[in-house]
């Protein structure tokens, strides 16, 4: 399986730039693009920030690990295997403070400040081997609450809505066919997000994946990445309901990892639209995926784009895809699922 993205808005939006991720390594983050299982993944990252419009590229030394948009108060939540096993940490955004916010024996991925910054949901595999859970705390790594409850099934990619009351998640709970080694099936839901109760499925293919779901600015949309069509494409959808399903890029290519612009008008995203392995950034009009533009033009990988829109993180930096991220968070503690 194969996961592609595209973006660009033809309309500039002022004073906002898209921080990307960009690493000279083949293997992209997110999605399945070789024929490892996605539930088999470790995140290796050796990365750098990319800034948009003026592409200046920033080095940075990452220890494997993801991070997610600064949040409102001014902090970077992160994964990071260097204590041993994957837990979550935050910093300033200037790299001081760093704090470590969970403990345990397992490993926790996917953190996500909420809107106003006081807490933070993420994935764990604490509740047992190839049961990844979807959990929220304060900030300050207190009050660790679990919002989902399903034995052998990997719920992953909390993104909360912009008014703080709903978490959208992936999961292959309701997966009923086998599972084949270049990829899982898995769909789209939202809860709420004091408790998890109502579970709302918005995607219903039993033979898709669905990965990366992102909040439009005014939380009316929910894009995301699907390879439901034979490729790996982006979609929007109505996030109440999951009607409305519209594919956005359409191009014999990888699409990956959408982020809405601030005024909701465009989309940005990582593809290799151009050909090969080189995966460049990219932006397109979110009503209906035209307009797309390129963004970045170097030999090396630019991926994981984020306006600052988005209250959850484009995923781990692994160099690999979306899917093969996913192997990545489930690093050991996965199992293919027969």
């Amino acid at each position: 399986m194969k996961i592609e993205k595209t973006t660009r808005a033809n309309k500039p939006v002022l004073n906002s730039k898209i921080v990307a991720t960009n690493t000279g390594s083949k293997r992209i983050r997110g999605l399945v693009l070789s024929s490892v299982s996605t539930k088999f993944g470790f995140l290796f990252a050796v990365s750098a920030i990319l800034l948009l419009p003026s592409l200046l590229v920033i080095p940075i030394d990452q220890s494997a690990w993801a991070g997610t948009f600064p949040g409102p108060n001014g902090q970077i939540a992160f994964s990071s295997n260097r204590d041993g096993n994957y837990e979550i940490y935050a910093m300033t955004d200037d790299g001081s403070d760093e704090t470590r916010l969970t403990e345990n024996d397992a490993n926790d991925f996917d953190p996500s400040w909420s809107p106003d910054g006081e807490k933070i949901a993420f994935s764990s595999f604490r509740d047992g081997f190839n049961n990844q859970e979807i959990y929220v705390m304060n900030a300050d790594g207190s009050d660790e609450t679990r919002l989902t409850n399903n034995d052998d099934a990997l719920d992953r990619e909390p993104s909360w809505s912009p008014d703080g009351e709903k978490i959208a998640f992936v999961s292959d709970r309701d997966t009923t066919v086998d599972v084949d080694e270049e990829g899982d099936i898995t769909a789209i839901y939202t809860m709420d997000a004091d408790d998890g109760s109502d579970v709302t499925m918005l995607t219903d293919n039993n033979e898709a994946f669905y990965a990366d779901p992102t909040w439009s600015p005014d939380g009316e949309k929910i894009a995301f990445v699907s390879n439901r069509d034979a490729g790996n494409e982006i979609y929007s959808m109505n996030a109440d309901d999951g009607s409305d399903v519209t594919r956005l890029t359409d191009d014999d290519a990888n699409h990956l990892y959408p982020t809405w612009s601030p005024d909701g008008e465009k989309i940005a995203f990582s593809s290799n639209r151009e050909g090969g392995e080189n995966y460049e950034i990219y932006d397109m009009n979110a009503d209906d995926g035209s307009s797309v533009t390129r963004l970045t033009e170097d030999d090396e990988d630019d991926r994981e784009p984020d306006w600052g829109t988005n209250t959850s993180p484009p995923g781990d930096d692994d160099g690999k895809n979306k899917h093969d991220d996913k192997e990545k968070r489930h690093g050991d503690n996965a199992k293919k699922k027969h």
